[in-house]
């Protein structure tokens, strides 16, 4: 009984593999909803570098709290005025950020991201990297 079994099962998989038969997957598996096929997300090429809440990044307004009232903690970004508070932005290589914050020099396509130390921060550096808004 196992040789006819594991023949049933290698000559499935082969007509599976030929196209022969279409595969489905068992009916307790969830099926992927393609009735909602969404855009390819847009991308745009920033100039992401990164700062910390001290003074040495922040100068005269290291206050612990970012241009939008919230304080300077998490994965928040600086962004230019054209991206409102509270835009999600998915850097890549980074993740997900929120735009809390402004600076003097962000205009453009630059992005600051937040680090929780001066040291971490330089050693991001500065970097052409992919962005794209979260919906």
């Amino acid at each position: 009984m196992k040789v006819f079994y594991n023949t049933i099962i290698s000559l499935s998989a082969a007509l599976v593999l030929l196209g022969m038969v279409k595969f489905s997957p068992p009916l307790n598996e969830p099926v992927a909803d393609t009735s909602r096929v969404e855009a390819p997300a847009q991308y745009i090429i920033m100039d992401v570098s990164g700062y910390d809440a001290g003074a040495c990044c922040c100068g005269k307004w290291a206050d612990g709290m970012t241009a939008s009232g919230v304080p300077a903690v998490g994965r928040i970004c600086a962004a230019p005025p054209e991206y409102p508070f509270g835009t999600r932005l998915w850097v890549e290589g980074m993740g997900e950020y929120v735009v809390r914050d402004r600076g003097g020099v962000i205009k453009g396509n630059k992005l600051d991201l937040l680090f929780e130390s001066h040291q971490a921060a330089k050693e991001f550096g500065r970097k052409d990297l992919k962005v794209r808004i979260v919906e």
